[in-house]
């Protein structure tokens, strides 16, 4: 029997076993747990990383590739335009051909430009041919002489005249009658995509393509491999699910091999760019951790074992000290997750402040101009009959409406989305747009100077990407100048000249261009970080506080609109950031001189409108100008109201006015149907953003082909409108 306060020994040998063999086990099983773990979290990380450099590097190729064909396409209107009217003997003269092929010279992607006739023989080339070459085999040839009008992107194909792969952006030539005369095409380098492929791709194996929606591949990187993706592949699949672009795992038809790919559309031309990485290539940095984690495990594990064995003889203070390390484990996973919250609340708490700024500034200038509108109302309301008084104000009513007009004009050019398009830009009113906006964007710390040379020419680009590169520089410059508490910004612009035989430090062709500076006082750069400033993704920004992309944009922006780009910095002397972008053949100033002698509308003899509108006031005040001038306004407050007014009557109708943004009916809608019932109804749109999408653009493009269409901005003058009424009326013979 056992005395109380005694242990049996045996039992107590027996305990001490089995808790040997747990903390045996735990030794072991832990770490192997915390490995596995660790490694499923990493291996996940890795993926998603990958995932976000290919769709960035594809969005790079896509991008590319859409200003070259851009490029291209406007090439071929410039040949269009320079054969326009000429006889086939006139095109064949050998002036022709030297046009052609001064035109090609500096395109690199360019490998020749041809024009076909009717019968498929060469008519004019950029090098020379074989005057019994036809090319009526080439499928472009028989598409555009079916009757389809272009562009029209080839599959791939050899040179006859140059023996080098190519592939063909042609457009069919027509005679007056619109007979099939012929084709123009550019036959362009695979290869030189191919170059751009490997320098914008991730420096991991990979493949990078550019192909036709039908499949056929027209670039690759590495070259080889197929040379029509199998109908039933996954990327012909991928392209038919969502032809908007996407990121999807398969196997390669090539090697076989599993891969992560992404692919996007290229503008609106039937092609895609495709980049896929091994998935094993993106995987490789997890296999390089697990390297890393095993011997932590191992180290771990050893660490427990040991561990275990000092329990036997002193488990008490191992229970403590084990106790302890999951404390400190615990506070530091506390601090951590802490740490992370504090950095997401610090960078909401940025995005905050500047739209708080941006938002503020507008609000300070609509405050401005509604309180000088309602004094002068409440000061015409209390006066009525004091004649010069009220015109008075009145006029200073007015002021005040077209100031607030001019910020809202402003404000959505700033946020203007669309295509690219190059245009004729006037640099100095574009920058001093841009300084209200700065001026509220940046912030009080920063002082924003404008420095525009007396009599500056226009220069050539797409104005809302030149808007959005020095929105993004002028926000790199903000940054920079934190540090130092602000700073100046200074904006400047002047006319350059290349002349011939001068080597330009920014490699410039010889030329006339607008040199744009956006110059700060913050704390510059040093040689390392300048030499790496306008790589893409290289940023020295915190995680989550830039992509890296601003400057590379800046740089792909100038050298694609035929200027150039240059960085000069230094550690205390700021930055200057330089653009040289090409000058217009148009003077801007000639240009507003026209507009501005423009003659006045001749008046209309009382015509006839209805007049549509959903916003009760600004229906009523309108109408009331348009019938103080002698018009017949018959009113209505949405689509199917005014409808219902043309199917009851309104036979004398002349002319549509409608506000584009209405319930359930829009004005281009509205337009559309009305048209339906007076064919070639003159329209025209009252809006404040009309927007640069697809289906709004097509609305635009059939409402000027159906009858006489005019695009009015809000606030409309009533002036202003009977211009515009005038000249469409007189379009029609109804005026």
């Amino acid at each position: 029997m056992n005395r109380p306060g005694h242990e049996v020994p045996g039992r107590a040998v027996a305990s001490a076993s089995g808790l040997d063999l747990l903390l045996v086990a735990v030794a072991l099983l832990v770490p192997a747990i915390l490995f596995g773990l660790a490694a499923l979290q990493n291996r996940a990380d890795v993926l998603r990383e990958g995932r976000d450099v290919l769709v960035r590097s594809t969005a790079v190729l896509q991008e590319h590739a859409g200003k070259v064909m851009q490029t291209q396409e406007l090439a071929l209107a410039l040949v269009g335009d320079r054969i326009r009217g000429l006889t086939e003997e006139q095109v064949a003269a050998p002036e022709i051909s030297d046009f052609l092929a001064g035109l090609r010279a500096p395109l690199d992607q360019a490998v020749s430009i041809w024009i076909t006739d009717a019968d498929g023989v060469v008519r004019a080339g950029s090098q020379a041919w074989n005057p019994a070459t036809r090319i009526t085999d080439r499928d472009f040839f028989t598409v555009h002489r079916d009757h389809r009008r272009g562009p029209y992107v080839s599959a791939a194909f050899v040179g006859r005249a140059t023996a080098l792969p190519s592939f063909a952006l042609s457009r069919r030539r027509e005679t007056g009658d619109g007979t099939f005369a012929g084709t123009i095409h550019i036959a362009l380098r695979p290869t030189y995509f191919a170059r751009f492929f490997a320098e914008a791709a991730p420096a991991l194996p990979h493949r990078a393509l550019l192909l036709r929606a039908e499949g056929d591949v027209l670039a690759s990187e590495p070259s080889g491999g197929l040379e029509r993706l199998p109908p039933d592949g996954p990327l012909m699949g991928a392209f038919a699910a969502a032809p908007g672009g996407g990121v999807f795992e398969a196997a390669s038809p090539v090697d076989g091999r599993r891969y992560l790919y992404a692919y996007a559309p290229v503008a609106d031309y039937p092609l895609y760019v495709a980049l896929g990485i091994p998935t094993q290539a993106l995987l490789k940095r997890w296999r390089d951790n697990l390297r890393l984690f095993g011997a932590v495990a191992a180290a771990a594990s050893a660490l427990l074992l040991a561990a275990s064995w000092l329990a036997m003889r002193r488990a008490a203070a191992e229970r403590a000290a084990l106790a302890r390390l999951r404390a400190a484990l615990d506070d530091l996973r506390r601090e951590t997750e802490g740490r992370a919250a504090a950095e997401s609340r610090v960078r909401q708490a940025q995005r905050m402040e500047a739209l708080g700024q941006l938002a503020g500034g507008v609000a300070h200038d609509v405050n401005n101009v509604l309180q000088a509108v309602a004094s002068g109302a409440r000061m015409m309301l209390r006066k009525p009959e004091d004649a010069p008084q009220v015109r008075r104000l009145a006029g200073m009513v007015l002021e005040a409406t077209e100031r607030g007009a001019a910020v809202a004009r402003r404000l959505l050019a700033f946020a203007r989305q669309g295509e690219l398009r190059a245009a004729d830009v006037a640099a100095g009113p574009l920058l001093e747009d841009l300084r209200e906006v700065l001026t509220h964007t940046l912030g009080a710390g920063v002082t924003v100077h404008i420095q525009v040379a007396p009599g500056l020419p226009t220069l050539r680009a797409d104005k809302g990407q030149l808007e959005t590169v020095l929105v993004n520089l002028a926000t790199n410059a903000r940054d920079a100048m934190a540090g130092t508490g602000g700073g100046v910004l200074t904006l400047a612009a002047v006319p350059e000249e290349v002349a011939e035989g001068v080597r330009h430090p920014a490699g410039l062709l010889p030329g006339h261009y607008v040199r744009l500076g956006v110059a700060d006082t913050g704390s510059g750069m040093d040689a390392a970080t300048l030499a790496r400033a306008a790589e893409p993704f290289f940023t020295t920004k915190p995680a989550g506080s830039g992509t890296g992309l601003g400057l590379a944009m800046a740089k792909g922006f100038a050298e694609q609109s035929g200027g150039g780009f240059a960085i000069r910095s230094a550690p205390g002397a700021g930055t200057t950031v330089t653009l040289w972008l090409p000058r217009s053949v148009a003077a801007a100033d000639a240009v507003l001189a026209d507009q501005a002698a423009a003659p006045e509308a001749e008046a209309l003899p009382s015509p006839r409108v209805l007049l549509v509108e959903d916003e009760t006031l600004v229906r009523e005040t309108l109408a009331a100008e348009l019938v103080l001038r002698g018009w017949r306004v018959s009113a209505a407050a949405d689509g199917p109201e005014a409808l219902r007014q043309l199917d009851a009557g309104l036979d004398d109708l002349d002319l549509l006015v409608t506000d584009q943004a209405m319930p359930g009916m829009n004005g281009l809608a509205l337009l559309r149907q009305a048209r339906l019932r007076r064919p070639r109804l003159p329209g025209i749109l009252l809006t404040g953003l009309v927007g640069d999408g697809p289906e709004t653009q097509a609305g635009l493009a059939e409402a000027v082909r159906d009858g006489p269409f005019a695009l009015l901005r809000k606030p409309a003058d009533a002036a202003e409108l009977a211009a515009r009424a005038a000249a469409l009326l007189r379009s029609e013979g109804r005026a």
